[in-house]
């Protein structure tokens, strides 16, 4: 055995574990967010989570049939709409007194129906129950089938939780991606460091959405990889590495959720910047721009030609064939975006999409007590009140540090860059159609929670003492894994168990 190799190679790997996990503490954050997103996940009862039953019958699909839905394929399987029948739970959906039931047996209320349930239901459609997420863009589904192989002999019950298993898994990925992102925004920050993952992983709604089914962690990941790009090109240089980078992430986010593309607002004050301070000349900047949608069509393109062959749309499902909008519709062509904004988007900006961005647990509104909004929305304040005197202070200084100032400026941009698509979907379709209720979910504006975590956490602590950093970040810190403990605790948990 050749001793000189082992250690060479042994080597190499403490320096790679090295450069990816630089610090020890990273590793118990990793693992902390691993364990709460188990726990939350067996907490939570199957179906409970935004459009996860939807989400799920598109997994089941993918794993069964080892390919992607084709015109005319719009049915959940019999499996899973019996298991809708057999299990309690189902019914939380609708009525707010329903909780888990249990009985005093080791086996639970009709278990023993489910697990004798013919697996050929797997694979039959007859009872036809349509499904909304059958021709979304397939790459989360794609990753949650592998766990779903995996535990491929199991009962339903067993198979469907084990897909939330991609989600938990992704949240991690979110974690150690904001380190980054925090390392690479303020490099002479070391405690804004520690502090941005830990707000990265115990915001609720983020621990909530990465212990379900649902694609939105996947985006929040590619979105948190974008940032991080985004931010070592204004450090750096926009190289053609970066872009590429970009472009796989871009045609990545594609096959995810179109709202991949919200970055592109923050990449374009980046390359105005490095134009401007002639750091690079115009035309590598306008180079590296084109190679990104050329890779990101190379790997998405494919799917943007299926989709608007079989839905008429290349980049998401065709909302007009939800049969909710179809029965509701009621087309309102004087509808003005002035209207719109004020009557309605505005009203759910301040009250359900701010709740149920912080969290909101559960398909019927399973929500913190109003203090803890209230609360929050004075920490909000507090930061960007923080953020606005470290601004004036830098500027009034002799040498200002122009390079932590555009970073704060492209993050600040970045981190609410999701609203304008957000808003721009909700007001077509009320529009052409009168359903004013898509939309107006504040989970939808937590794909740049990288950035709005390092944000928060750096306006908190930006005119803080030095001798008081360390106390403030270890507030910060402790308060919102008790913002997690409570939300657990005190709110889903009793919601559908006590």
């Amino acid at each position: 055995m050749d001793f000189h190799l082992l250690r060479k190679i042994m080597a190499r790997a403490r320096t790679l574990g090295y450069r990816l996990f630089p610090e020890r503490w990273l590793l118990i954050v990793l693992l902390a967010t691993l364990l709460k997103g188990l726990i939350w996940s067996a907490a939570i009862p199957e179906g409970q989570a935004p459009d996860e039953p939807s989400h799920v019958a598109l997994v089941q699909f993918i794993a069964e049939q080892r390919r992607l839905p084709q015109a005319g394929d719009i049915y959940r399987a019999d499996e899973l709409h019996q298991l809708a029948v057999l299990t309690p739970p189902h019914l939380i959906q609708g009525e707010r007194d329903v909780q888990r039931e249990f009985s005093d047996t080791q086996t639970g209320p009709n278990e023993e129906e489910i697990l004798l349930l013919d697996p050929k239901m797997r694979v039959s459609f007859d009872s036809h129950v349509y499904v909304s997420a059958m021709f979304v863009p397939p790459l989360y589904h794609w990753l949650a089938s592998l766990p779903y192989r995996l535990f491929y002999s199991a009962d339903v019950l067993s198979r469907a939780f084990s897909m939330r298993l991609a989600s938990v898994l992704l949240t991690v990925g979110l974690v150690w991606v904001s380190y980054w992102v925090a390392r690479e925004s303020f490099p002479t920050r070391p405690l804004l460091w520690r502090t941005v993952p830990i707000v990265t992983s115990f915001q609720p709604m983020v621990t909530f959405i990465g212990s379900v089914v649902n694609s939105d962690m996947l985006l929040f990941l590619l979105l948190g990889i974008a940032t991080w790009l985004v931010i070592w090109a204004l450090r750096r240089n926009f190289t053609w590495q970066v872009a590429a980078g970009l472009g796989i992430v871009t045609g990545l986010g594609l096959l995810t959720k179109p709202m991949i593309l919200g970055y592109g607002l923050g990449l374009a004050i980046v390359l105005l910047i490095l134009w401007l301070q002639k750091r690079q000349p115009w035309w590598k900047l306008t180079l590296c721009s084109l190679l990104i949608p050329a890779i990101a069509l190379m790997i998405s393109g494919w799917f943007m030609v299926r989709n608007q062959r079989i839905q008429g749309a290349p980049l998401y499902d065709n909302p007009y064939d939800n049969p909710y909008i179809v029965e509701h519709f009621n087309p309102k062509p004087d509808l003005t975006i002035q209207a719109y904004w004020q009557d309605v988007f505005e009203v759910q900006l301040q009250n359900s999409i701010f709740r149920s961005y912080w969290g909101n647990f559960g398909s019927l509104d399973t929500q913190m007590p109003d203090k803890v909004y209230e609360s929050l929305r004075w920490v909000s304040r507090l930061a960007f009140l923080e953020i606005g005197l470290f601004i004036i202070v830098s500027l009034r200084r002799q040498a200002v540090d122009w390079n932590t100032l555009w970073v704060l400026i492209v993050l600040i941009v970045l981190s609410p860059s999701l609203l304008l698509p957000m808003f721009g979907r909700a007001y077509l379709i009320a529009r052409d159609s009168g359903y004013v209720g898509t939309s107006a979910q504040g989970r939808y504006l937590l794909g740049m929670w990288a950035a709005q975590a390092t944000v928060l956490a750096f306006g908190l602590t930006a005119v803080v003492t030095e001798e008081a950093q360390k106390f403030a970040h270890w507030l910060i810190s402790l308060s919102v894994i008790a913002l997690n403990v409570i939300a657990f605790a005190a709110v889903l948990v009793p919601r559908y168990y006590l």
